[in-house]
């Protein structure tokens, strides 16, 4: 009787797990998609652990063992279900943010990317791409992020996957302009510090909080693209030029989906 009763009580408990996941699926109620996985994830360790403790009197060999087996299966493939539509969502949402960098730039045309490696050197701030070579992947096209900001550039493209060279990387310089005053420098990256943007002259109202945009200088990279926000000025009064530490715009620590601007291939300019 008591084994009965405890079947109808963890049958319950997989009945509230699967409404849980049927609020996901159908987005009807995304203000509580928290609250409906809080609710099912502390569910978890209960069923497990309630299922675990189902003891069989005829030594595995009662219907009440096989239910208990039953219910530990389908609990687990209730975790699995969860998992999925939790990274399903994150990832629409990202998709839903790189569209809005599509529709301010009509002009342009991208390639939406999955990052599907990092760099495991020390001394490189990289990441890989699930597009390459067969997908029109280009070696120096640019990598953007949420709020058309620039993540980085295609520094190695083959057949089906490319590696990105982040705004971050020691390796990164890039012609850029601070949008207040127009004044312009070379923003470089640091390992383990802010991209410094370097070669400001002495005299120049860089404050922090100021807009530093891609000067497209050099052709290599087009104009206006956002790069980041001053946090700091660096430099003393006799020096010939200040520095200017910048917060990326795009928080490459989070990145999971990018956009590469294909309709900018960066010129060559050769001496002359």
């Amino acid at each position: 009787m008591a084994i009965s009763a405890r079947m109808v009580w963890l049958l319950m408990m997989v009945v509230i797990s699967a409404i849980g996941i049927s609020l996901s699926q159908q987005r009807l109620l995304d203000p509580l998609e928290n609250s409906a996985l809080s609710i099912t994830s502390p569910l978890q360790g209960v069923i497990r652990n309630a299922a675990e403790n189902i003891s069989d009197p005829f030594d595995g060999g009662s219907a009440g063992g096989a239910e208990a087996q039953a219910l530990r299966v389908e609990n687990e493939r209730l975790l699995v279900e969860l998992a999925r539509l939790r990274e399903q969502l994150a990832t629409e949402a990202d998709l839903a943010e790189l569209g809005k960098i599509v529709e301010e730039r009509p002009e342009d045309t991208f390639l939406s990317a999955k990052i599907i490696g990092i760099d495991p050197k020390d001394i490189r701030e990289a990441i890989a791409i699930d597009r390459g070579t067969k997908d029109g992947i280009q070696e120096g096209m640019m990598v953007v992020g949420e709020g058309s900001a620039l993540a980085g550039t295609i520094t190695r493209a083959l057949d089906n996957y490319s590696w990105v060279t982040l705004v971050t990387d020691p390796n990164s310089h890039i012609n850029a302009v601070v949008q207040e005053s127009d004044t312009k420098g070379v923003l470089s990256g640091r390992l383990g510090a802010l991209p410094i943007l370097e070669l400001l002259p002495q005299g120049a109202p860089v404050k922090p909080g100021d807009l530093v945009v891609t000067s497209g200088l050099g052709g290599t990279f087009p104009s206006g693209l956002v790069i980041g926000r001053v946090v700091g000025v660096e430099g003393q009064l006799q020096d010939p030029f200040k520095r200017a530490r910048v917060e990326p715009t795009a928080k490459l620590e989070e990145l999971d989906t990018v956009l590469v601007l294909t309709s900018f291939v960066p010129a060559k300019v050769e001496g002359q």
